[in-house]
């Protein structure tokens, strides 16, 4: 949990909001930040840039300050800071929220400290190294010191794929890959009992391969996890991954019914699954926050299915995790399958998370 003396020492500009998210101080450098003539014009701001995710931020800034807890956001255009760093804190006996601002969320990893309770989990330390090696330029993977090493090998294509430049960005076939994963998953124990249906949806009459410029092995992590909770949640076995053509942007939805889902605000950000219990916390901060450092988008819709007051009703669920924004790239002979990896990286995927699901 972050002190005060943290809020003082580790460099990047921070905002600190009230349990009722009203923007009660602001500390260090705020010159990336457009000037603005009140605090509630900033406060304004910073809630507009954090898109679907600002009632998560809301419900996150009420919650009580239990222990090490934080969430990683992606700021929406314009300006130079793109991500934010939300964790609780305790200023004067005063639990508070600080919200720490930067151009890239590789730059939070000095809010992560490696003997700090919040690292002693497997799953945030990962997350810590991966921040760590990739600020200020990813280091070649075959030089990494064996220390570093012993932490990212239980996802050792993941980071090879992260520390490679732009992420592995590659070009490829999203129901190819889509197709891999689910055939992959159907030979994991906690996928026994689903069904996975395929299908597309496509913006114009003519049905063309959906091909997207994507970081390829982030794509497919993200998604083993999203597999993995509806698999853990679905009320009847029913997964139906749906890949849908918007134009430049891709989404790959996953919908699914479920009694233990809460009702969310309309389309919300990642950090909704949070309303889900401690055990699944892990899984969502590893694929909210892996999400923020690739630039991939994820929304999550719940609304009533049957009888919208009552706990426990019956409820569709939508997980759609959305790539892209610039035009589908030109393809040439250049293309490499890039599903190949698929199979590698879940596995290593669902082995992570094997003691928790």
């Amino acid at each position: 949990m972050t002190d005060a003396s943290a809020l003082r020492d580790c460099g990047l500009p921070c905002l600190i909001f009230s349990e009722d998210a009203a923007l009660c101080d602001i500390r260090g450098p705020i010159g990336e930040m457009p000037e603005l003539s009140s605090p509630g014009e900033l406060r304004h701001m910073f809630l507009k840039r954090l898109g679907r995710s600002r009632e998560g931020f809301l419900r996150f800034c009420a919650a009580p300050c239990s222990g090490p807890d934080c969430r990683i956001y992606r700021l929406a255009p314009p300006g130079e800071v793109r991500a934010a760093f939300a964790e609780k804190a305790v200023l004067l006996s005063t639990p508070v929220t600080a919200v720490f601002l930067a151009s890239s969320p590789t730059a939070f990893h000095r809010l992560m400290s490696p003997a700090s309770r919040y690292a002693s989990d497997a799953v945030n330390r990962i997350l810590f190294e991966l921040m760590a090696l990739t600020d200020g330029g990813s280091p070649a993977f075959s030089s990494l010191s064996p220390e570093l090493f012993a932490v990212v090998r239980r996802i050792p294509h993941l980071a090879e794929a992260l520390f490679a430049r732009r992420c592995s960005v590659r070009c490829c076939d999203l129901a190819q890959i889509l197709e891999t994963v689910a055939e992959t998953v159907k030979s994991l124990p906690a996928f026994g009992n689903c069904r996975i249906r395929l299908s597309e949806e496509h913006s114009s009459a003519r049905e063309n391969p959906m091909f997207a410029e994507l970081p390829v092995e982030a794509f497919v992590s993200v998604l083993t996890v999203l597999l993995g909770l509806a698999a853990d949640l679905t009320a009847d076995g029913g997964l139906e991954l749906t890949l849908i053509d918007h134009g430049a942007v891709r989404e790959t939805e996953l919908r699914f019914r479920s009694d233990r889902m809460p009702r969310t605000q309309g389309e919300e950000g990642g950090d909704a699954l949070y309303a889900l219990p401690a055990d699944f916390h892990s899984r969502i901060r590893y694929l909210t926050a892996l999400c923020v450092l690739t630039s991939m988008d994820l929304a999550v819709s719940c609304p009533s299915f049957h009888h919208p007051e009552e706990d426990g009703a019956v409820r569709s669920v939508s997980l759609s995790l959305l790539v892209g924004g610039e035009p589908p790239p030109v393809l040439d002979f250049k293309y490499d399958e890039p599903e190949r990896c698929a199979p590698a990286v879940v596995s290593e995927t669902a082995a992570l998370f094997a003691d928790e699901s």
